[in-house]
């Protein structure tokens, strides 16, 4: 069996060994770090679960994450989450998820390498379902929502049950 299992770290390790390489790796990293701080890692990740995550009490929770800041129509540069995969639970045609974290990777911009699993990197917003249907936005959810929502943001540590 062990060697079975060192197998499987071998192919992790070849195709996905270098991670945060592109804007598509962040999101598994970011339910990974969400997942691994909340406890609520016990089953594999499945990309079209009905929620990232389940926490040990139940609670269904939604990952978003970004590392680019956008321009806005004003001129601001903001952090932005598209949530237009979610348009069917904001619209109450499925479940919404309880909690949702909206993540900023803040990877260093050197070409030296880093881990971008440790949480030093990671900033968090954290609101309820009902805060993100209340925000009432159609495909991108930003910082000025958030600052609009009275949320703040978070280091990723301090999630931490």
């Amino acid at each position: 069996m062990l060697g079975a299992e060192i197998e499987k770290l071998r192919f992790y390790e070849w195709a996905y060994g270098r991670l945060a390489e592109s804007d598509s790796d962040i999101g598994p990293i970011g339910e990974f770090m969400v997942g691994r701080i909340l406890g609520c890692l016990h089953k594999a990740r499945k990309v079209n679960d009905l929620y990232d995550l389940i926490a040990k009490d139940g609670t269904s929770i939604e990952v978003k994450t970004t590392t680019k800041r956008a321009r806005m129509r004003n001129g601001e540069e903001l952090y932005r989450w598209s949530i237009t995969d979610q348009r069917t639970a904001l619209d109450g045609k499925r479940g919404l998820a309880q909690r949702w974290y909206f993540l900023i990777a803040g990877f260093p911009t050197s070409t030296r390498r880093f881990n971008p699993l440790g949480a030093k990197w990671w900033r968090v917003y954290i609101l309820t379902g009902e805060q993100v249907r209340s925000a009432n936005v159609k495909r991108y959810l930003t910082e000025s929502t958030m600052r609009r929502l009275g949320v703040s943001s978070v280091p990723l540590l301090s999630i931490a049950p």
